[in-house]
C-alpha cells in the first residue's frame, strides 16, 4: 500500500463566480503490476492489476463547502495513482 499526499488547484465555476480552490489530497493506492502483453518465452501475458485508491481524503480551506463533481473525485484518483507508480 502506497500512501500518498498531494495538492490540487480546482477552478471551480459556477452561474457568478469562478474560483481556484487548492485541495489537500490524501491517498492510499493499492500495490501496481503492470500488464505484459507477452512473457519472454511467448507465452500470452496477463493484465495490470492493483492501482486502486482505497482511501481518499480531499481537505478544503477552512471556511470552504463544496459539492465536489464525481469527475473530480475521478481525476483525484488518477493522479493518485500515477504519482504513486510514476507513469
Amino acid at each position: 500500500m502506497s500512501n500518498v499526499n498531494f495538492t490540487y488547484e480546482w477552478e471551480e465555476q459556477g452561474p457568478e463566480r469562478e474560483d481556484t480552490i487548492l485541495l489537500a489530497v490524501s491517498a492510499n493506492v493499492s500495490p501496481y503490476v503492470p500488464a505484459r502483453h507477452y512473457l519472454s518465452n511467448g507465452d500470452p501475458g496477463y493484465p495490470a492489476e492493483g492501482g486502486e485508491v482505497t482511501d481518499l481524503e480531499v481537505i478544503l480551506p477552512e471556511g470552504k463547502l463544496v459539492e465536489l463533481p464525481s469527475r473530480l473525485l475521478t481525476l483525484l484518483c488518477e493522479k493518485a495513482t500515477e504519482i504513486a507508480y510514476d507513469y
